[in-house]
């Protein structure tokens, strides 16, 4: 078996390309977990869950999982659009009342994962749910736009964006349900008909 540390880990995983793996975790409890899963399964989302279709330009439309939080009494959430190869995405920003305030454009990319980094940003303070939604719907279309609206005025995000603390979403084939998994507490590690053993920090 060979041994690797959690970085090499982490790249495994996140290129696993929704390929079944399994792996030993460690949870809050002390006690260790083993999880067959994949990553990117969507067929039983639904909260903070919204996708789209534009007809006319063959764009897909769809929510980042995981990227609904709120900052500043403001609510943050991201949408990638996809056309080919190409995945572009966009932050978009509302207030209290679900108005847009704002809304960046981090170009895109070919290879899956544009970089979120860096982008421009269009400052829009619309004041009410038709000008949400016309602004909305001059970035997607008309009927993500409705969608994204309702996302964002009936579900509450979560308080945190998992990412951000080594967390991954993963669907355990087991018992089809999601988990979230904590990067660095994997032991081991099966993929592509490899065994693996993480060296701890």
């Amino acid at each position: 078996m060979k041994q690797i540390n959690q970085d090499d880990a982490r790249k495994l995983l996140l290129n696993s390309g929704g390929r079944i793996f399994s792996t030993t975790f460690i949870k809050k409890d002390k006690t260790k977990r083993l999880l067959t899963g994949r990553l990117g399964v969507t067929k039983y989302l639904n909260a903070h869950t919204c996708k789209g279709m534009n007809y006319k330009t063959g764009e897909n439309y769809g929510v980042v999982i995981g990227s609904y939080k709120t900052e500043f009494g403001c609510k943050l959430i991201n949408v990638r659009t996809g056309f080919s190869s190409r995945i572009s995405e966009h932050q978009l920003k509302f207030d209290r009342d679900s108005n847009l305030l704002s809304y960046t454009d981090f170009g895109y990319s070919l290879n899956g994962n544009p970089s979120c980094s860096t982008g421009s940003g269009m400052t829009t303070w619309c004041a009410d749910k038709k000008d949400t939604i016309d602004t909305l719907a001059s970035i997607f279309n008309v009927s993500f736009a409705k969608k994204l609206y309702e996302l964002i005025k009936t579900t509450r995000p979560k308080p945190y964006n998992p990412s951000d603390h080594d967390l991954l979403c993963v669907f355990d084939i087991m018992i089809n349900q999601y988990r979230m998994v904590n990067l660095n507490t994997i032991t081991d590690l099966n993929i592509n008909k490899k065994n693996y053993s993480i060296k701890q920090k």
